[in-house]
């Protein structure tokens, strides 16, 4: 048997494939027809409703998200709304607010640490910059 060079597929072309498959009413029909394996468009029917609700150019659904999804939310608006008022931000001033946001929340095992604000900065692609008016 040939070796078969693995690919990866964006979000619309598994979308596609999904369709092709009810249209048909065959997982198989459909993953023959496209080149694919079985398991693969079976895999991408139990994701649909996540393909569906992210963006067509999304390849996969790696990594854990994040712990405390509500916290980090108002904290990147906290984070935004100091960047259009020309403040900078500083990973400090982040881990402070975020800390004084999860006391509010009554959420006691949050820590705030280093790490955690720099996981956080990297999921909402935020960075750290001097102020951002001239």
């Amino acid at each position: 048997m040939p070796k078969t060079k693995r690919a990866s597929y964006d979000a619309a072309f598994k979308i596609k494939a999904i369709d092709l498959a009810i249209r048909l009413e065959s997982n198989r029909k459909a993953a023959f027809e496209l080149g694919l394996n079985e398991s693969m468009v079976r895999k991408w029917r139990k994701q649909r409703g996540q393909l569906l609700g992210c963006k067509k150019s999304r390849k996969s659904f790696r990594g854990k998200g994040a712990r405390w999804p509500e916290l980090e939310a108002e904290l990147e608006d906290w984070v935004n709304l100091q960047r259009a008022d020309g403040r900078g931000v500083s990973t400090v001033q982040v881990r402070l607010k975020a800390k004084e946001m999860a006391a509010a929340k009554n959420i006691d095992e949050f820590t705030g640490s280093a790490s955690w604000c720099f996981r956080f900065m990297r999921r909402r692609n935020l960075s750290v910059r001097m102020k951002t008016t001239m």
